[in-house]
């Protein structure tokens, strides 16, 4: 069983991600130098699989729960 919340990150250091429940999650992503926050809820199974890909470490990296806010931040700025 996991505790949520989980937080991780992409392999290109771009996207952020704070993971709710198993189906949920928030999405920090870095395009250019602008931050864009998207909040998830997966109600398709390729959206369910990814949240279980991100939860295993599958094509992601763990990242801390300062990381996701540093992230966060740079959003509102």
């Amino acid at each position: 069983m996991n505790v949520f919340p989980i937080y991780r990150k992409s392999i290109s250091g771009k996207n952020w991600y704070k993971i709710i429940s198993d189906i949920s999650f928030i999405e920090v992503q870095a395009i250019g130098n602008k931050y864009f926050q998207f909040e998830i809820e997966a109600k398709q199974y390729p959206e369910k699989l990814r949240i279980q890909d991100m939860i295993e470490c599958n094509a992601f990296e763990e990242c801390t729960e300062q990381e996701f806010n540093d992230a966060l931040t740079l959003r509102q700025i």
